[in-house]
């Protein structure tokens, strides 16, 4: 299966982490390259910015963070958000792995940035809450659960 990341909407960005395995004792330093592009619900420019992007693994580094510029807040959507039903997901390929000394290899290339919409109306995965000078909305599947 695809590993699978979570972001807010309201943030503008979003983190994939790649992992190196099986590398120590003899782990190179290593230029990755990720491509986030159009998922299967996500489009670049209303939801994300589509990009290549390169980091360097130092030897012995174990994992690294890329990050995905977010625009969806940004969007104007025909209707209210409503929580879970309007995430939508970016696709995230390991395109490149170019170790400096020896081989390296791809083992799982794909996972799924998920951007995780707002509430602003109540519906099975939205509620609110009221207060005197304003109305909050909150994701269900976000709830304390004590």
């Amino acid at each position: 299966s695809q590993a699978l990341f979570f972001v807010s909407e309201e943030e503008l960005l979003g983190n994939v982490t790649v992992v190196r395995q099986n590398a120590r004792p003899y782990a190179s330093p290593v230029d990755v390259t990720i491509w986030a592009r159009n998922g299967a619900t996500a489009l670049s420019g209303s939801h994300f910015a589509a990009e290549n992007i390169t980091v360097t693994m130092d030897a012995f580094v174990d994992s690294i963070s890329f990050s995905v510029t977010v625009s969806a807040r940004a969007f104007q959507a025909d209707r209210l958000r409503k929580g879970r039903d309007d995430d939508v997901d970016v696709a995230v390929s390991l395109t490149t792995v170019s170790p400096r000394h020896g081989e390296g290899s791809v083992g799982r290339g794909e996972a799924q940035l998920r951007i995780k919409a707002i509430c602003q109306t109540i519906t099975y995965y939205c509620v609110a809450d009221w207060t005197p000078d304003n109305v909050l909305y909150y994701r269900t599947d976000e709830l304390p659960t004590d």
